[in-house]
């Protein structure tokens, strides 16, 4: 069993993701509209998804651009690296970025896409264990002072 996603023809867009075997892909009528992705991404590139793009030209699947910002609107100025096969933002995260803490603490940092910038971020643990400061308590609306 291998995972397939069916493309439409005039969007390009995945409408459906399907396990199945190659035979029964065979057995669709529009069965050239059905193409094979990795679900673990062993070929290094991105696995399909309903409403991902399949770009034809170099058998690729491009994931929706993403909803990574603040406010909850899409990324509009981010743009696709067919390198390295993700969307990036206009500008780098700040080179002390560091999401695992190792070696030093946890920074973390989030898109803000109206403003195109970066801005620091604090997880919920951050927060729990009061390691964001007041200022940044304040403008995400957990306190009030």
């Amino acid at each position: 069993m291998s995972h397939f996603a069916r493309v439409d023809k005039s969007t390009n867009k995945v409408t459906d993701v399907v396990v199945a075997t190659q035979a029964w892909v065979y057995e669709q009528t529009d069965s050239e509209d059905w193409f094979q992705t990795s679900y673990n991404q062993s070929d290094g590139k991105p696995t399909a998804a309903i409403g991902s793009t399949y770009d034809r030209e170099n058998n690729l699947f491009i994931p929706v651009q993403p909803i990574e910002s603040t406010t909850g609107v899409a990324c509009t100025s981010w743009v696709w690296d067919s390198t390295n096969y993700k969307w990036k933002a206009p500008i780098d995260k700040p080179s002390d970025y560091n999401p695992t803490g190792i070696g030093t603490e946890r920074i973390l940092y989030a898109w803000v896409e109206e403003e195109r910038k970066w801005i620091r971020h604090y997880s919920a643990d951050d927060v729990a264990n009061n390691r964001a400061p007041d200022s940044y308590l304040k403008s995400v609306g957990i306190t009030s002072s």
